[in-house]
């Protein structure tokens, strides 16, 4: 069964974390770091009213029309996204990196992807598998073969794995993943992992060896 089933709802905070400590010890420190996050955005609640207050006046000005960039939502993003408005923020952003890829692809891209993933051998599928229970173990979305999580995070590390044989899989972007599902759907997490991945990082930072990301952790 669910290793989340049977737990109260208040053992766990609005993105899925566990906020009541195991007898682990390594998941008492977990437990009290999100307990120490939650007690900080407590004191900024103030704050987080008003800005919550100027987002929904921007949305509101908008009309639900596209949001377009410019410098009042430039502004806004860095002052925090509320947890409501998070999913289509972030969708709004990564489509913004990725139409210039989105529009030299098939239909049904990512399923394609998937699919070719699944059917065919794939040098990656046995590390991810490996990785996707490591993954956010005290999130109740990731915490068992079971969460429905796991089988989203398995569908986009494959996809990704098929469209970049080069990097096919390593550590830690299974926690990129993961952390993109709690507000995007598979397509959209797909697309968010191939913007940090293709635009916002450097060409060689995510290697079968990570060697990219090693070079730079070296003191200069």
């Amino acid at each position: 069964c669910d290793m989340a089933e049977g737990k109260r709802v208040d053992e766990y905070d609005i993105y899925g974390f566990q906020t009541v400590p195991e007898d682990d010890e390594e998941e008492k420190l977990v437990a009290k770091s999100r307990a120490l996050d939650l007690r900080s955005l407590s004191l900024s609640e103030n704050r987080e009213i008003s800005t919550g207050v100027k987002w929904e006046n921007y949305l509101a000005s908008t009309m639900n029309r596209e949001m377009m960039r410019c410098a009042e939502l430039k502004n806004l993003i860095r002052s925090g996204i509320p947890h409501e408005h998070r999913s289509k923020v972030w969708k709004w952003c990564v489509n913004l990196h990725v139409k210039k890829f989105k529009d030299s692809t098939v239909p049904e891209y990512f399923q394609t992807l998937l699919q070719s993933a699944l059917e065919k051998q794939n040098p990656a599928s046995k590390q991810i598998e490996l990785d996707l229970l490591r993954t956010l173990p005290n999130n109740k979305h990731y915490s068992s073969p079971t969460s429905e999580g796991i089988q989203k995070l398995r569908n986009v590390l494959l996809a990704f794995s098929w469209r970049n044989p080069d990097i096919g899989y390593c550590q830690g972007l299974n926690r990129l993943v993961a952390i993109a599902l709690l507000y995007l759907e598979q397509e959209d997490a797909f697309w968010c992992l191939v913007t940090i991945v293709e635009v916002f990082m450097p060409r060689d930072y995510y290697t079968k060896t990570l060697l990219g990301s090693q070079v730079r952790a070296l003191p200069k």
